[in-house]
Protein backbone atom coordinates (compact mmCIF):
# COMPACT_ATOMS: atom_id res chain seq x y z
CA UNK A 1 0.00 0.00 0.00
CA UNK A 2 1.08 3.71 -0.20
CA UNK A 3 1.35 5.51 2.02
CA UNK A 4 -1.06 8.68 2.92
CA UNK A 5 -0.54 11.92 1.49
CA UNK A 6 -0.94 15.13 3.44
CA UNK A 7 -3.14 17.07 1.52
CA UNK A 8 -1.41 20.21 0.37
CA UNK A 9 -3.26 23.34 0.61
CA UNK A 10 -2.20 27.11 -0.17
CA UNK A 11 -2.10 29.01 3.25
CA UNK A 12 -2.66 32.41 2.97
CA UNK A 13 0.71 33.80 4.04
CA UNK A 14 1.28 38.12 4.65
CA UNK A 15 4.95 37.56 5.13
CA UNK A 16 5.29 35.59 1.87
CA UNK A 17 2.63 37.69 0.41
CA UNK A 18 4.41 40.89 1.90
CA UNK A 19 8.18 40.08 -0.06
CA UNK A 20 6.68 38.92 -3.23
CA UNK A 21 5.08 42.33 -3.50
CA UNK A 22 8.37 43.43 -3.10
CA UNK A 23 9.38 42.09 -6.40
CA UNK A 24 9.93 44.44 -9.53
CA UNK A 25 10.05 42.07 -12.57
CA UNK A 26 11.15 42.61 -16.33
CA UNK A 27 10.50 39.01 -16.99
CA UNK A 28 7.46 36.98 -15.82
CA UNK A 29 9.33 33.48 -16.14
CA UNK A 30 12.06 34.56 -13.75
CA UNK A 31 9.21 36.47 -11.45
CA UNK A 32 7.32 33.22 -11.85
CA UNK A 33 10.57 30.89 -10.85
CA UNK A 34 11.20 33.14 -7.49
CA UNK A 35 7.70 33.07 -6.18
CA UNK A 36 7.51 29.08 -6.96
CA UNK A 37 10.52 28.91 -4.90
CA UNK A 38 9.62 30.63 -2.37
CA UNK A 39 6.30 28.35 -1.59
CA UNK A 40 8.95 25.80 -0.28
CA UNK A 41 9.98 28.77 2.72
CA UNK A 42 7.83 28.14 5.96
CA UNK A 43 5.70 31.38 6.52
CA UNK A 44 7.45 32.09 9.66
CA UNK A 45 10.75 32.81 8.27
CA UNK A 46 9.43 35.93 6.21
CA UNK A 47 9.78 37.87 9.21
CA UNK A 48 13.49 37.57 9.19
CA UNK A 49 13.79 38.01 5.60
CA UNK A 50 11.54 40.85 5.21
CA UNK A 51 12.98 42.13 8.57
CA UNK A 52 16.61 42.47 6.04
CA UNK A 53 15.13 43.18 2.41
CA UNK A 54 13.14 45.96 0.71
CA UNK A 55 12.84 45.95 -2.88
CA UNK A 56 13.66 43.05 -5.46
CA UNK A 57 14.77 44.16 -9.07
CA UNK A 58 14.65 41.23 -11.63
CA UNK A 59 15.91 42.66 -15.13
CA UNK A 60 17.88 41.33 -18.28
CA UNK A 61 19.41 45.00 -18.40
CA UNK A 62 23.01 44.28 -16.50
CA UNK A 63 23.21 48.10 -15.48
CA UNK A 64 19.34 48.34 -13.88
CA UNK A 65 21.22 45.81 -11.62
CA UNK A 66 24.09 47.60 -10.78
CA UNK A 67 22.08 50.51 -10.28
CA UNK A 68 18.95 48.40 -8.20
CA UNK A 69 21.68 47.49 -5.83
CA UNK A 70 23.38 50.89 -5.88
CA UNK A 71 26.71 49.14 -6.20
CA UNK A 72 29.60 51.83 -6.02
CA UNK A 73 31.28 52.95 -8.71
CA UNK A 74 34.42 51.51 -7.71
CA UNK A 75 32.40 47.02 -7.60
CA UNK A 76 30.81 47.87 -11.02
CA UNK A 77 33.55 46.70 -12.96
CA UNK A 78 34.76 44.13 -10.80
CA UNK A 79 34.09 40.22 -11.83
CA UNK A 80 31.96 39.73 -8.54
CA UNK A 81 29.85 42.36 -10.06
CA UNK A 82 30.13 41.55 -14.06
CA UNK A 83 29.44 38.15 -14.07
CA UNK A 84 26.92 38.12 -10.89
CA UNK A 85 23.55 36.79 -11.88
CA UNK A 86 22.43 37.51 -8.49
CA UNK A 87 22.84 40.14 -5.61
CA UNK A 88 22.00 41.38 -2.17
CA UNK A 89 22.71 44.68 -1.22
CA UNK A 90 22.52 44.34 2.30
CA UNK A 91 23.06 47.74 3.68
CA UNK A 92 20.42 49.07 1.12
CA UNK A 93 18.00 45.95 2.02
CA UNK A 94 18.02 45.52 -2.02
CA UNK A 95 18.33 42.12 -4.03
CA UNK A 96 18.55 41.98 -7.36
CA UNK A 97 19.08 39.71 -10.05
CA UNK A 98 20.30 40.15 -13.89
CA UNK A 99 18.69 37.47 -15.69
CA UNK A 100 21.56 38.22 -18.68
CA UNK A 101 23.61 36.50 -16.61
CA UNK A 102 22.00 33.35 -16.06
CA UNK A 103 24.47 31.03 -18.51
CA UNK A 104 22.30 29.47 -21.19
CA UNK A 105 20.29 26.37 -20.85
CA UNK A 106 20.42 26.46 -16.74
CA UNK A 107 17.86 24.52 -15.67
CA UNK A 108 15.00 26.17 -14.14
CA UNK A 109 16.28 24.12 -10.82
CA UNK A 110 19.33 25.35 -10.68
CA UNK A 111 17.74 29.38 -11.42
CA UNK A 112 15.79 28.51 -8.47
CA UNK A 113 18.62 28.15 -6.04
CA UNK A 114 20.12 30.88 -7.45
CA UNK A 115 17.64 33.29 -6.71
CA UNK A 116 16.93 31.26 -3.12
CA UNK A 117 20.76 31.42 -2.01
CA UNK A 118 19.96 35.64 -2.23
CA UNK A 119 17.10 34.99 0.13
CA UNK A 120 19.21 33.13 2.51
CA UNK A 121 21.31 35.83 2.67
CA UNK A 122 18.12 38.55 3.44
CA UNK A 123 17.18 35.64 6.09
CA UNK A 124 20.68 35.38 7.74
CA UNK A 125 20.77 39.07 7.52
CA UNK A 126 17.00 39.90 8.64
CA UNK A 127 18.21 37.68 11.75
CA UNK A 128 21.05 39.87 12.62
CA UNK A 129 18.73 43.12 12.03
CA UNK A 130 16.50 41.47 14.80
CA UNK A 131 19.64 41.18 16.76
CA UNK A 132 20.97 44.53 17.04
CA UNK A 133 17.32 46.10 17.05
CA UNK A 134 17.45 47.35 13.29
CA UNK A 135 14.97 45.51 11.05
CA UNK A 136 13.69 47.44 7.85
CA UNK A 137 10.23 46.73 8.63
CA UNK A 138 8.47 47.46 11.48
CA UNK A 139 6.29 45.47 13.71
CA UNK A 140 2.84 46.50 14.67
CA UNK A 141 2.36 48.29 18.33
CA UNK A 142 0.01 47.14 20.94
CA UNK A 143 -2.47 49.29 21.24
CA UNK A 144 -3.92 49.66 25.16
CA UNK A 145 -7.46 49.56 24.58
CA UNK A 146 -7.36 47.45 21.58
CA UNK A 147 -10.10 44.35 22.15
CA UNK A 148 -8.25 42.30 20.35
CA UNK A 149 -5.13 42.91 22.94
CA UNK A 150 -4.64 39.53 24.15
CA UNK A 151 -4.18 37.63 20.66
CA UNK A 152 -1.49 40.42 19.53
CA UNK A 153 0.23 40.28 22.49
CA UNK A 154 0.02 36.03 22.41
CA UNK A 155 1.66 37.01 18.54
CA UNK A 156 4.08 39.25 19.56
CA UNK A 157 4.90 36.79 21.90
CA UNK A 158 5.53 34.09 18.89
CA UNK A 159 7.69 36.81 17.14
CA UNK A 160 9.75 37.56 20.05
CA UNK A 161 10.74 33.67 20.21
CA UNK A 162 11.27 33.22 16.93
CA UNK A 163 13.47 36.42 16.94
CA UNK A 164 15.58 34.75 19.66
CA UNK A 165 15.70 31.16 18.14
CA UNK A 166 16.97 33.45 14.78
CA UNK A 167 19.88 35.28 17.16
CA UNK A 168 20.86 32.07 18.40
CA UNK A 169 21.24 30.61 14.98
CA UNK A 170 23.07 33.75 13.73
CA UNK A 171 25.58 33.44 17.20
CA UNK A 172 26.39 29.98 15.96
CA UNK A 173 28.33 31.51 13.16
Amino acid sequence: TNPRKKKEEEVPSDRRDSFISLIDSSDENYETLLVDSLKGIDDVHFENINAACNYIRITDDHEVFLDSLEAPDKLRNTPAFTNASGSFNVSKGKMAFSISNFPSGMSEIDKKAVMLHEVGHAFFYGALRFKHKQPLTARDEIAKDDPMKKEKKEAQKALEKQTKDSIKFVDSF
